[in-house]
């Protein structure tokens, strides 16, 4: 184990992360824990971004460290062994503790002890005796399981060190970060390197730093560095192999494009692969199907989940949820440190998007072999080396009318994957032709996943049911399929099917009850969507139903029993005369959001407030929203999540209802006890536009004094709402005020006199 030069790499990084870190273990914890507690602090990070070198630099190098800490050991655990008596066996054997407590105690020999030390009981009285009221410093170096028992019994261990004591632990486990740690903040977690950090670790490296060098030699040297993407041990191992390669540009050109791979293979990825080498086997799989993405990609994780499952990767016990398992899966793997969260649900603090370090996603392509190609050159499969072994392709570029499919392609019989995750967000005008995609289905009859999104097709093939094996099909973004073939339904397993923006898309193919597998159709943004076919009340597994387009009271009774749909529950085109009562909206206990959105041409009232009755949903709902309703429902105050955030609610916004005349009927439904109470306190924004018979915001009559104020109010928006007489007071009205064809009067009467907002009427 070197410890010797350990600023080597921290002359050129990491400074601000050094800073951060000598603060944690040197400053004193003002709530007490320094004289009760052993404060643990956690440097976390995959392979090779530097978490030791930072330990050692504290250990070794810092005045400020030897002065403050009397004791100070570092133990680099083995990961296939965190043994609490072991651990005290290697620190006291190694460093004769009792005789030299000011001792450093490292050592390889601290790494392997051959055999579990006997007397436990006497072992740890032993150093239990020893630290007693001395400050220690420890370093456990590499930790790769440690759960709350051990950290418990572990820290119980050294309880009798003097106040101030540390101990620092470098993991690439968020999981044993967090176990280990008693505050969010003592959890410190390394990221790449980029820019001049990144630049002037590589020049040092490469000897370079001091030299003149040609525009061409530094051109070429930041490609290199940009290929190690900002992992400072690859930095620095690809740069020192340039020291001894003449400053050429021929010799440092062929460097980068083949001596390069020979050294990451080799030197780096090796050290990186111990993540993946102690993952259990299913994990393993769910990581080597990873290298099918881009480098540094944005991964939908909902859609990682989905891919997995199509290619038979995870495997729910009785009872458990596919999606579930899955999710598990990613944070098994994220919390290893082999995802990197890109975008977390504020509400529950689950991971929706995320990526992947560039070198990992590198190893996940090793790991894979021959089973996976990544195509980064347009129409040059055939230099990608598909052969009989691939299973799992996916195209760099976006994908359109030019493409030809080659050879290899086609004779590859064992292909599974083929995905398009480079593909553009916006149409374009280059369009697949029906020829290419009926060659895919009739050649690779083993597709499990099929991505053809956003490629311009038209038309989908009758022949598509050739893929017995399929899971996933992604059709979505393409605006010009009309119709999707009946013969899509005798696909026997299809679990997922995406349809989104198909804007085009007329209809669904009327035998879709047939897909008993079906667990997410997304069909939201299918504008021409008229009807739902017959029978989908049957496909009782579905999950996700993005849109439901009603015709009559018959189709909403599909609805019914469809009671594990979760997520957002949009139902298109109802009518105030429906008998919406038969969707049983009360009984889907998952949704998370509702959409309600009324026909263009609905100017009845009649039956207004029984069809908004009838389509009451679970109390668990947390997101609703209405259009063209004329009311608002009765059981509004019922959704108890829905209410329970209202003292949060900072934004509101209604608008288009032309029937409405009152935000409630009874002001009771939203207040407390005291009628003086600020009604939504942190809403700092209200938008009230195109309401033409809108009166007021409750319907029951109340003098303006007695009105409920608003509480933070900053701004206020009223447009095209004649008839508003009524509202709560604006003691707060900060910013501004726009009124456009609003009465003033009305606001004279309920804004506060003190109030400082700018004005603008019309």
């Amino acid at each position: 184990m070197d410890l010797v030069q350990p600023d080597i790499v921290l002359d050129f990084c990491h400074q601000k992360e050094k800073g951060d870190i000598k603060q944690l273990l040197l400053k004193d914890r003002d709530n007490g824990e320094d004289q009760h507690h052993l404060a643990v602090v956690a440097i976390v990070g995959y392979g090779g971004l530097g978490k030791t070198r930072l330990a050692q630099y504290m250990f070794i190098k810092s005045s400020e460290f030897k002065k403050r800490f009397k004791m100070r050991a570092w133990v680099h655990v083995p990961y296939d062994d965190f043994n609490i008596g072991l651990l005290v066996q290697r620190i006291i054997d190694c460093n004769n503790l009792v005789a030299k407590p000011e001792v450093q105690m490292i050592g390889e020999q601290c790494i392997k002890p051959t055999k579990h030390p006997d007397h436990l009981d006497e072992l740890y009285k032993e150093l239990r005796k020893v630290i007693s009221g001395n400050r220690l410093l420890l370093v456990l170096d590499d930790v790769w399981n440690m759960d709350s028992e051990m950290r418990k019994e572990f820290k119980g261990l050294f309880s009798d060190a003097g106040p101030g004591s540390r101990i620092l632990i470098t993991t690439r486990s968020k999981f044993v970060a967090n176990n280990v740690t008693s505050r969010t903040e003592d959890v410190y977690t390394l990221s790449n390197l980029y820019g001049s950090y990144s630049w002037k670790l590589f020049k040092n490296r490469a000897g370079i730093e001091y030299k003149h060098i040609s525009s061409e030699i530094e051109e070429i040297g930041k490609e290199i560095m940009e290929m190690c993407g900002g992992n400072p041990l690859a930095i620095a191992t690809e740069g020192g192999k340039l020291q001894s390669i003449n400053l050429e540009t021929k010799d440092w050109s062929d460097f980068r494009d083949a001596g390069f791979h020979k050294v990451m293979n080799e030197e780096v990825l090796p050290l990186l692969k111990l993540s993946y080498n102690v993952l259990p086997q299913h994990l393993k799989h769910c990581f080597a199907y990873c290298g099918v993405f881009p480098r540094q990609s944005e991964i939908d994780v909902k859609t990682l989940i989905h891919l997995w499952m199509a290619q038979g990767l995870i495997c729910p016990l009785r009872g458990q949820r596919a999606e579930d398992v899955g999710y598990e899966y990613f944070q098994d793997l994220f919390q290893t440190s082999l995802f990197e969260a890109v975008e977390v649900d504020p509400e529950n603090g689950s991971v929706t998007k995320c990526k992947m370090p560039k070198l990992l996603q590198d190893l996940a392509v090793q790991i894979a072999g021959g089973m996976t190609k990544r195509l980064v050159a347009f129409n040059q499969y055939e230099k990608h080396g598909i052969d009989g072994r691939t299973q799992h392709v996916s195209s760099y570029f976006h994908l359109g009318s030019s493409w030809k499919i080659p050879t290899s392609f086609l004779q590859a019989k064992r292909i599974r994957t083929f995905v398009l995750p480079s593909q553009l967000h916006w149409e374009t005008e280059g369009r697949l032709s029906h020829t290419t995609f009926e060659t895919i289905v009739s050649n690779c009859k083993g597709l499990r996943a099929l991505d053809l999104h956003n490629t311009g097709i038209q038309k989908v093939p009758k022949s598509i049911d050739k893929l017995k094996y399929l899971r996933y099909l992604d059709l979505s973004q393409n605006s010009a399929i009309t119709s999707l073939p009946n013969s899509i339904t005798n696909i026997p397993y299809l679990m997922t099917l995406k349809l989104s923006s198909c804007y085009g898309l007329e209809e669904l193919p009327r035998d879709m009850k047939k897909l008993v597998h079906l667990k997410h159709l997304e069909n939201d943004w299918c504008y021409s969507l008229t009807y739902m076919p017959p029978g989908l009340g049957q496909l009782t597994q579905l999950e996700t139903l993005s849109e439901f387009v009603v015709k009559n009271d018959t189709e909403l009774k599909e609805l019914a029993v469809l009671n594990e749909l979760r997520g957002e529950l949009k139902i298109q085109n109802l009518r105030n005369d429906m008998d919406s009562g038969v969707a049983k909206l009360e009984g889907k206990k998952h949704l998370k959001s509702l959409i309600l959105a009324w026909e263009v041409n609905n100017d009845s009232e009649q039956g207004a407030e029984g069809t908004l009755q009838g389509l009451k949903p679970h109390s668990n709902l947390k997101e609703l929203a209405l259009f063209g309703s004329s009311t608002f429902p009765a059981w509004l105050i019922l959704l108890r999540n829905l209410v329970n955030q209202l003292p949060s609610l900072k934004v509101l916004t209604v608008e288009e209802m032309d029937n409405l005349e009152y935000i409630s009927h009874e002001s009771r439904q939203f207040l407390s006890s005291s009628s003086t109470a600020a009604f939504m306190p942190s809403l700092e924004e209200l938008r009230l536009k195109e309401l033409p018979n809108l009166e007021g915001w409750w319907q029951e009559e109340h003098p303006t004094s007695s009105l409920p104020p608003f509480g933070g109010r900053k701004r206020l928006v009223i447009e095209d709402c004649p008839k508003l007489r009524s509202m709560p007071l604006y003691p707060n009205l900060e910013e501004w005020l726009v009124l456009d064809n609003t009465s003033l009067e009305t606001f004279i009467q309920t804004m506060n006199d003190g109030s400082s907002s700018e004005y603008c009427w019309g």
